[in-house]
């Protein structure tokens, strides 16, 4: 129903009268921009911009399964939205399809595709080019959207974890994420990192609220990578060799959140770990110090393995116990002062 339908006709229901014609579609047209307010996220696409169209006609795939119909397709060239439908059921052969045009006028012209599926936007390059007349599917051979599949996080209760994606993402909302930026005394430094989509195969520790899991959803461009980042990462399982890298978890004794020799011999998909030279340390923790607006800094107080009685200063190094000047030290993990 368009304003071109009401345009000719004095009245199609008399007895409301024409000022009656006017309020019920205003009404209408109320119910349908509060729907498509809350529904659809997409901007309006201005059709009379471009003088040439392609048409669309497929469905939308996300993990292999069809995505049902009210889920939303745009198509963008750059930041401009040059196509949108509903996916909807076309008829009784055709259910759970979008059906709309393309605008655009320059052959060659690069596409890419935003879904609106299960209240969050997903987006996908798929190498489409802008082709006047052209076709993307027809009701013989549909063109299929495949989305990635959001990766799930899944936070320590302390409220860390790590991620490594095989998709650009953009960081979710309460979620701040860290680059390891190097190994020094035996301690693990890290930066923060300062852009809002993370690159894919980006290593990263993550700190969120504690316990909580949270979606990373697909997006088209991200920010820089971080200039240096000793992190190693997965997207998917990956075999290790026992005992010579360093993952995410709880010291069996201590219960510390850290990175910890890991004696298992696959790292699971989509994590961040560790390999080291220093094969003496048992772990890496560390400590939050927001005083410098860093985030993080590392705990002064690293674990070495076959190290029980051992002393230690506050860089890491082992020193003799036997006269030791003022100062405070590491002995068993626990810190003690000499006056």
């Amino acid at each position: 129903m368009n304003n071109r339908f009401f345009s000719g006709i004095s009245s199609p229901l008399p007895f409301i009268g024409r000022a009656g014609v006017s309020l019920l579609l205003a009404l209408c047209c109320s119910v349908g921009l509060s729907a498509q307010t809350t529904k659809d996220p997409f901007p309006d696409v201005n059709y009379n911009r471009y003088p040439d169209n392609m048409t669309f006609l497929g469905q939308v795939r996300l993990g292999g399964e069809v995505q049902p119909n009210g889920t939303i397709v745009a198509v963008y060239c750059g930041d401009e939205i040059r196509g949108k439908g509903e996916v909807k059921r076309l008829n009784n052969k055709h259910d759970k399809c979008a059906k709309f045009n393309i605008s655009g006028e320059t052959k060659g012209d690069p596409l890419h595709f935003k879904v609106f599926t299960d209240g969050r936007v997903i987006e996908v390059d798929q190498g489409v080019t802008f082709s006047t007349n052209g076709k993307l599917g027809s009701t013989n051979e549909y063109y299929y959207i495949d989305l990635p599949v959001p990766v799930v996080t899944n936070s320590s209760s302390e409220g860390w974890s790590t991620t490594c994606l095989p998709f650009n993402a953009e960081i979710p909302e309460g979620v701040t994420v860290y680059a390891a930026t190097g190994v020094e005394d035996s301690q693990l430094k890290v930066a923060k990192y300062e852009g809002k989509v993370l690159p894919a195969n980006t290593p990263v520790l993550v700190e969120s609220t504690g316990g909580n899991s949270f979606e990373w959803l697909s997006r088209i461009t991200a920010d820089k990578k971080p200039d240096v980042n000793i992190f190693k990462g997965t997207t998917e399982k990956t075999n290790v060799e026992a005992g010579t890298v360093y993952t995410l978890g709880h010291e069996s004794s201590s219960g510390k959140i850290g990175f910890w020799r890991f004696s298992g011999t696959a790292v699971p998909a989509n994590r961040a770990y560790l390999k080291v030279d220093d094969v003496g340390v048992k772990g890496f923790t560390w400590t939050e110090d927001d005083t410098d607006g860093i985030g993080l800094t590392p705990d002064p107080s690293p674990v070495r393995e076959g190290s029980a009685g051992a002393v230690y200063d506050l860089s890491g190094r082992m020193v003799s116990p036997s006269n030791l000047p003022r100062g405070i030290y590491v002995m068993n993990g626990q810190k003690f002062i000499v006056k």
